[in-house]
């Protein structure tokens, strides 16, 4: 038996009934109410000084902000075609270069001028599915799968070809010797060709950027898998999008990696989403989103965060990810977004374009940006900035280090730079700040002294390595 004509479990996902009606396996305010729950655990909007936590803008905000923004998509998309449209019938004179260079440079653009009609219908095709995103309203986030992916393959063969035509001059180029031995034809020839390559080279990068475009790709096949090194603001940025998709009215179940123990991780996601919930395959939950996404007139979300928190998967995350993105063909009206941490980017030759949207996270473009950010909120001096800012990029490790700052203001020069210090130097301050609050808050009174085992940095909690701090700890992002 189901209630008033809501879809029963293992009802065809196409059945729906009346909207007011609530699903049978999880109400979708139950679902909510423990997505809200587990996205402030790991995003904690103000500290325990009372302090606003800062935010801190990254990639991955776009990425997500996209799922619900198909004009914002398409009008990316338009900016592309504008790109294109110039190099569909680029045909260059030759004009100038002495043998055997003319001959490799005409043989490459003879090969060039033969793909023009690929060139053109890439183009045609980029238009048309900009044209449809226009059309599609805010908060749809599934597309004609088949159609995006064919205008995804469209787009990154025209970048493959124009990287070989680019390649193939930039080699003759190359063996045609220095050019204090050439005549000044064939160096003002190659100057000329070169300054259009440069061109040719950003529109190339655009259509590769489309080819596997992670927003696009997650609209075609319901699910987006957030990748990226520890503190690049994975767990940060999907905490904030959940809570703005509550808001907005849409349904959202949100679970965390560390709560799918067990062999059978896929079996515990149900019953992780609502709060003392029941347990039962996934596929009871998706045709719960998917009711509730019927009813409200926005698509459905399942959130997973940190699957390599799934003791199950570790090393073989990718794997789990992709089981369970299969299962979104049977619900069109809802969308998987999970996040892992990986420590190298996936080249396409791992099988994984494709199958699935995938967005690298790399936390912030501008470290220094980010600083006067959080200067703002916590007072504390400008940073000297060393040669090499890659550790600064992550917004847990600009958070951490504010927030230490701001501890020990007592003991900080608020008008000279600071130096920025190593991960592990780091880290170990900031634990010996928890170790001095947690003396205060058993005793009262802050230590004489430092004590063995109080004020001694730890550099693991029983595991050989540095914890990895979350979010509520210093109001920063993992």
């Amino acid at each position: 038996m189901h209630s008033g004509g809501a879809p029963a479990v293992g009802q065809p996902a196409g059945e729906s009934g009346p909207p007011f009606i609530e699903h049978e396996f999880a109400r979708r305010v139950d679902l909510n109410r423990k997505a809200l729950a587990t996205a402030r655990s790991i995003r904690r909007v103000v500290d325990a000084d009372g302090l606003r936590t800062p935010w801190l803008h990254t990639p991955l905000t776009d990425v997500l902000e996209e799922l619900d923004s198909p004009g914002t998509v398409s009008a990316r998309m338009r900016l592309v075609a504008g790109t294109l449209q110039h190099w569909v019938g680029w045909n260059p004179p030759t004009e100038g270069f002495r043998q055997p260079t003319a001959k490799r440079v005409e043989a490459a653009l003879a090969v060039w001028r033969a793909h023009e009609g690929d060139r053109a219908e890439c183009l045609l095709a980029i238009v048309e599915l900009a044209t449809v995103l226009e059309g599609t309203p805010p908060g749809s986030a599934r597309g004609d799968g088949s159609t995006i992916t064919s205008v995804l393959k469209r787009a990154a063969s025209a970048a493959e070809a124009m990287g070989v035509l680019i390649r193939e001059l930039c080699a003759a180029f190359k063996d045609s010797g220095p050019h204090d031995d050439l005549p000044f034809e064939h160096v003002s020839a190659e100057r000329r060709m070169f300054s259009a390559l440069e061109e040719l080279q950003a529109c190339q990068r655009r259509l590769a950027e489309i080819g596997d475009d992670a927003s696009l790709l997650a609209r075609a096949t319901g699910a987006l898998l957030i990748a990226g090194g520890w503190g690049t603001g994975k767990s940060y940025g999907l905490g904030s999008w959940a809570e703005a998709r509550v808001a907005a009215g849409a349904p959202v179940a949100f679970v965390s990696g560390q709560e799918l123990g067990g062999e059978q991780w896929e079996e515990k996601i149900a019953g992780a989403a609502v709060q003392g919930g029941r347990s039962g395959p996934v596929r009871d939950l998706l045709a719960a989103l998917q009711a509730h996404a019927r009813a409200s007139g926005k698509h459905a979300t399942l959130v997973i965060d940190a699957l390599n928190d799934v003791a199950a998967l570790r090393g073989h995350e990718l794997d789990g990810f992709a089981s369970l993105s299969v299962l979104l063909r049977e619900f069109p009206e809802v969308l998987l977004v999970a996040s892992t941490r990986l420590d190298r980017r996936m080249s396409r030759d791992e099988g994984t374009v494709g199958r699935y949207g995938i967005h690298w996270a790399r936390g912030v473009p501008d470290p220094e940006k980010a600083w006067e950010v959080l200067r703002d909120v916590y007072q504390v001096p400008a940073l000297a900035l060393p040669p090499d800012v890659a550790e600064l990029r992550r917004p847990l490790m600009l958070a951490v280090l504010a927030w230490c700052l701001h501890q020990e203001h007592d003991t900080v020069d608020s008008d000279a730079p600071v130096s920025v210090p190593s991960v592990g130097d780091l880290f170990e301050r900031w634990l010996k700040i928890h170790d001095k609050h947690y003396f205060e808050y058993l005793h009262g009174r802050p230590p004489a002294a430092c004590q063995p085992g109080l004020c001694t940095p730890r550099r693991a909690y029983g595991s050989g390595r540095l914890p990895r701090p979350r979010l509520g700890m210093c109001g920063s992002a993992r």
